[in-house]
């Protein structure tokens, strides 16, 4: 029997939806055509990161004295500034064209990575596209990724890092637990955030859930990345006094201590000594020489004993704006973080509240961050309408001082819950048999990515209260890996399973 025309081109339908490279291909299409639509409608890449930015080393130093400013940088990890100074020493004219090309590349490659790992948790290949294709045109997506700053990367190499540990467990190839740990270590050197102790927590989770690759490979495989972010810390430590990435911890503590303070409340603890009278100073970040003498004195710095580095003596860049890696501001630095230490112990409750609503702030939709407001604009009513439709979130009327519970994203709230509370209860119904049978390539990725969106969502609601929005950016992916995988557990264990052992 001859088959007819519609059951050949039914066969050829399926044979090529379940091509293996057919996802990669639709989501690479969906990604070049989405960013040149958006490009027509006017959005633009904002390199003014190296010269506007606290973060950055004046490009005349990078030009100057490259591998001095990076040696002494003790504000932020390294990697973002060590990009900009290449860059402006093989093409320093075409400092956005290539960073703006970087950032693409790492934008298709984040893609990729999201569709393949949506397909190795159990998704079909539709459900794949779907939704790593909302996630390519989300007004985050296309905002972060024109915004030369370090949120966009750092999201980067947590999405693809959990590919390559994927790839590790599945496979127990040494060059993919390379991947994975060189990442982890690129992370940590391009956001603060991540602490060289989120790199030790999971070390030792993979040496306890992964038993099946050995622990040999394990450390092994980690040993030289996890040495390079040691030994970061540890030169800052050395020289600056400080074992951390960066030493504006005061200064950026005090967005979520001592600024939430009314000045009454800020008076009395001053005159009762919880504080110190640079409670007062505030906002926190100002040019060194607005600071008050008994705060920004020579005797202040002199406890330091820090090279004669530019980038270390000098309080102002070459084109008259504060040059916030000056060595004056880590005293001053480690004042405003006693004041907040000070007031956490004084004002616990205080504390927790305001802890709460930086929580708060995480949730809103992550591309109404105040710094990519030129880019939105442009795109605009499409924010408001993809907020309101996929993640349940009402910011028609959004201000940085008007946060109403309207404007939480409440799909992914519910979503977050619900997953939380599914798999709390498959945790009890199979006695806890999940963690201990944690050796596969997709429950080990699903562990790296849990722990990674509680570290983040956690500690940036400790220490940071303006700009949580943007934090939830960088661990979206992930989160759109969990919530897929609760799903799928869902359906094919069913609802009523985690109440099967309680009837037996």
């Amino acid at each position: 029997m001859t088959p007819t025309n519609t059951q050949q081109s039914k066969k050829v339908f399926r044979i090529d939806l379940n091509n293996s490279n057919l996802p990669y291909l639709v989501v690479t299409g969906i990604f070049i055509i989405s960013r040149i639509i958006f490009a027509i409608v006017g959005v633009s890449y904002d390199s003014n990161y190296s010269t506007d930015a606290w973060q950055a080393i004046d490009p005349a130093m990078l030009l100057s004295q490259p591998f001095e400013s990076i040696w002494y940088l003790h504000t932020q990890p390294p990697i973002l500034n060590a990009l900009i100074g290449a860059i402006l020493h093989i093409s320093p004219n075409h400092l956005g064209q290539i960073c703006h090309s970087v950032f693409f590349i790492g934008g298709c490659g984040m893609s990729l990575a999201l569709c393949a790992l949506l397909q190795r948790i159990g998704a079909s290949p539709i459900f794949a596209i779907i939704i790593t294709s909302l996630f390519i045109i989300s007004p985050s997506s296309i905002l972060y990724e024109n915004y030369l700053f370090y949120t966009h990367p750092t999201t980067v190499i947590l999405c693809v890092a959990a590919y390559f540990l994927y790839k590790f467990i599945e496979t127990k190839r040494t060059l993919w637990g390379l991947c994975f740990f060189f990442l982890c270590s690129l992370g940590v050197l391009t956001r603060s955030l991540l602490h060289v102790g989120w790199f030790a927590i999971i070390i030792l989770l993979l040496l306890i859930c992964a038993r099946p690759i050995g622990i040999r490979k394990i450390l092994l495989t980690s040993l030289i990345p996890f040495l390079i972010c040691f030994g970061w810390y540890a030169k800052n430590a050395a020289i600056f006094g400080s074992f951390t990435a960066s030493t504006w911890m005061g200064l950026n503590a005090t967005h979520a201590t001592v600024n939430l303070l009314t000045p009454e409340e800020r008076s009395s603890l001053i005159a009762d000594g919880t504080l110190s009278p640079l409670a007062n100073v505030l906002p926190p970040f100002r040019a060194f020489n607005e600071y008050p003498p008994e705060y920004a004195t020579p005797a202040q710095m002199s406890t330091l004993s820090l090279p004669n580095a530019a980038l270390l003596q000098q309080p102002f860049k070459s084109d008259g704006t504060p040059n916030y890696h000056y060595a004056g501001y880590i005293p001053i630095s480690r004042q405003y973080w006693e004041n907040s230490k000070n007031l956490i112990r004084a004002k616990p409750f205080f504390y927790m509240k305001q802890t709460t609503k930086s929580m708060g702030i995480f949730l809103l939709p992550s591309s109404r961050y105040f710094f990519l407001d030129n880019n939105r604009e442009k795109i605009e009513p499409y924010t408001t309408i993809y907020s309101a439709v996929i993640l349940g979130s009402r910011t028609d009327n959004f201000t940085t001082s008007n946060r109403s519970p309207f404007m939480l994203c409440w799909w992914y709230i519910i979503s977050l819950v619900f997953s939380s509370l599914w798999w709390i209860a498959r945790l009890i119904t199979t006695r806890f048999n999940l963690i201990l049978n944690m050796q596969s390539a997709r429950t080990v990725m699903l562990l790296y990515a849990i722990f990674t969106i509680v570290y983040v969502f956690t500690v940036s609601s400790l220490i940071e209260h303006v700009e949580n929005l943007r934090f939830s950016y960088m661990v979206s992916p992930l989160v759109i890996i969990v919530l897929s995988a609760t799903y799928y557990n869902i359906k094919s264990k069913g609802l009523n399973s985690v109440f099967k052992r309680n009837r037996h």
